[in-house]
């Protein structure tokens, strides 16, 4: 054994703090070092002596002095003693013993300086309860880093960050030596990429307030900036007594990223699958409503008596049923002029007359539906078009969509003459084709008119939103 290893163990033996320094840098710490000075071995292994943590408050100033007296001394026998304040966890501070030696292995290694501390003996009570407090830091420092998550502690009301782990680190954005001992509030300046001081601040304050604690989710860039991260962060206040104002709060963070990138893809499957149902249910009722306008046509035919009956009633079936067939394969509200062509397109198979459409206006195919429109204005279509076939000449008959900046017309245009006296205002609801459009259409946001223009019957009718919407 070596005349360094034997005064390490012997130091140890005692109960006193030992720090090995090399280089100045600290290359080995017993426990009870690591308890005085409130840090976990791993912390102080590798760290420069002269990097003095803020939260100790003068000891490692005092240890660095010493160290450097032992060096200039150059004697091996030569032991060196002071004294240095040390800052405890509860925010007291007491006076430490220092002992500094010089010890040398051989004439090849360099010299190594053994720095001993131990708390004052006048005060054996004092002693025994600030070890225990430091040793209970050093136990908590233990817990935070085998912790599969971001913790940190902070003091209230300081907002003082006192301990945190290395997966705090990442969370909050810096470096654990530059954070600790820092308030939220103080990272704005000087440390931008950390979380932001004023949220964090805000949170801890309502952490304090509310005893069941504070729960968000944090979105944060990660450090190369190409995805964003998804923080699960929550306070909890760890005060002594409910009706103190000191106390401490912890902040616990659990990345959930692939979590909720999970959630989103489960989410985007159901929403997926919802629409190849939805849309698989139109598909059906189009063709169940078609295979009645079927059944119905082939009674007209066999009943000649009430053909006229059942003809409207196959026509508005058809006129339903290219509502449901324009949903199938698309999803959201119909658009319009698609169902003006598919709706003309029904009835002139049904009655083999001709019918031209007219897309007019800007951008007519932003002007859409919405879903409890579509049917009534599919039926709107269906029986003024089969109005202006009944009653009209053999002449084609036109159907014409305007779009115009803030509302459409549907115009049906055909050769024939009204009746003397005609007023569209007296047609009771619902008692006839010209009633039943009267019935369908929104009052507040349709106009419908019919009128004689020259030679023609015009049927004409305005929609405004909400009755249609413009996308885009």
């Amino acid at each position: 054994m070596t005349r360094a290893d034997a005064l390490t163990s012997l130091v140890s033996s005692a109960g006193l703090g030992l720090l090995r320094v090399r280089h100045g840098l600290i290359v080995e710490a017993n426990e009870t070092a690591s308890a005085l000075l409130g840090m976990v071995p791993q912390a102080l292994v590798g760290m420069a002596l002269h990097d003095a943590p803020l939260s100790a408050g003068t000891v490692f100033t005092d240890l660095c002095e010493l160290h450097d007296r032992v060096l200039a001394a150059g004697a091996p026998a030569t032991v060196v003693a002071g004294q240095g304040r040390w800052q405890r966890a509860d925010g007291s501070a007491c006076t430490l013993r220092l002992w500094g030696a010089l010890a040398v292995q051989d004439a090849s290694t360099a010299p190594q300086v053994l720095l001993c501390l131990a708390p004052p003996p006048e005060d054996p009570q004092a002693q025994q309860a600030a070890l225990l407090g430091a040793r209970a830091q050093v136990s908590l420092q233990r817990m935070l880093e085998i912790a599969p998550m971001a913790m940190a502690l902070f003091e209230w009301p300081s907002g003082r960050l006192q301990q945190m782990n290395h997966l705090a680190e990442d969370f909050l954005g810096a470096a654990m030596d530059t954070l600790l001992g820092r308030t939220p509030e103080q990272w704005i300046a000087a440390l931008p990429a950390a979380e932001p001081g004023a949220s964090l601040m805000a949170n801890l304050e309502l952490a304090a307030e509310f005893p069941t604690g504070v729960r968000r989710e944090v979105v944060r860039a990660a450090a190369d900036g190409s995805h964003s991260r998804v923080w699960d962060m929550r306070l909890v206040s760890a005060s002594a007594h409910e009706d103190s104002a000191q106390g401490q709060i912890l902040l616990v963070a659990t990345e959930v990223t692939d979590l909720r990138a999970a959630e989103q893809e489960r989410f985007d499957a159901a929403i997926a699958q919802r629409g190849m149902l939805v849309q698989e249910v139109h598909h059906r009722i189009k063709n169940n409503l078609q295979g009645v306008a079927g059944l119905l046509q082939q009674a007209s035919a066999r009943f000649p008596e009430v053909a006229p009956i059942l003809s409207d009633a196959v026509g508005q079936l058809q006129a339903i049923a290219q509502v449901y067939g324009l949903q199938v394969g698309s999803s959201g509200p119909v658009v319009l002029s698609g169902l003006l062509k598919a709706v003309a397109t029904a009835v002139q198979k049904t009655f083999h007359h001709p019918i031209e459409v007219q897309i007019e206006g800007a951008e007519p195919e932003r002007w859409r539906l919405p879903e409890a429109e579509a049917i009534p204005v599919a039926l709107t279509a269906n029986e003024l078009l089969t109005n202006a076939i009944k009653h009209g000449a053999k002449d084609p008959v036109t159907c014409r969509l305007r779009a115009a900046a803030a509302d459409v017309t549907l115009e049906i245009v055909s050769r024939g003459v009204l009746r003397e006296g005609f007023d569209l205002a007296s047609v009771p609801f619902g008692a006839s084709g010209l009633g039943l459009v009267r019935a369908l259409l929104p009052r507040r946001a349709a106009e419908f008119t019919l009128t004689q223009d020259g030679a023609e019957v015009v049927a004409r009718v305005l929609l405004r939103p909400p009755a249609v919407r413009k996308d885009g």
